[in-house]
């Protein structure tokens, strides 16, 4: 499977795949396994400074990445509208 991810352009296909417009369920399940593939390519290479860092800054964008979903679920989106709708009503 690493193999794999050693081919030119495996990684932009990743970050394309993460930066995925629609939010139905085959792109949220094909997102999440876009991000656990990137997290294992950082992973692997944990053992020296630099492989460390890469970690944090990944750790960084999923946290962001959960709080755009997390923004974008249909239950925010609707709290979000009710709001907007009800401070400009009165």
């Amino acid at each position: 499977m690493i193999f794999s991810f050693s081919h030119p352009g495996c990684l932009p296909l990743l970050i394309h795949l993460l930066h995925g417009g629609e939010n139905d369920v085959s792109n949220v399940v094909m997102r999440s396994q876009a991000a656990a593939a990137l997290h294992n390519i950082v992973h692997v290479h944990c053992e020296d400074q630099r492989g460390r860092q890469e970690a944090r800054v990944l750790r960084l964008l999923e946290q962001i990445r959960g709080y755009c979903d997390y923004l974008r679920s249909p239950s925010n989106c609707q709290m979000v509208d009710h709001l907007a709708n009800s401070q400009y009503a009165g």
